[in-house]
């Protein structure tokens, strides 16, 4: 499992510093969760959301740290 963080408008994953790319191999893996939700408060990062990333995508796990990368999933919520 790999912990990355991804910009929930442009679909692109953190590489590092200020950096994105839109391949996620190419993204930075922190490793555990702590460390990305650490990271992403200490940059103030905006829009993002924590993907816990495994081999198979049906397992992967989003955890959103702003509003505009909650899906709604109905009308009126």
């Amino acid at each position: 499992m790999r912990i990355l963080i991804q910009n929930c408008k442009t679909k692109e994953f953190l590489t590092g510093g200020q950096n994105w790319a839109p391949q996620e191999s190419s993204a930075l893996d922190f490793g555990i969760t702590a460390a990305a939700l650490q990271y992403s408060t200490h940059l103030a990062l905006e829009d993002v959301q924590v993907v816990m990333k495994f081999s198979e995508d049906r397992y992967d796990v989003r955890i959103p740290l702003a509003d505009s990368c909650r899906e709604r999933s109905a009308v009126g919520y």
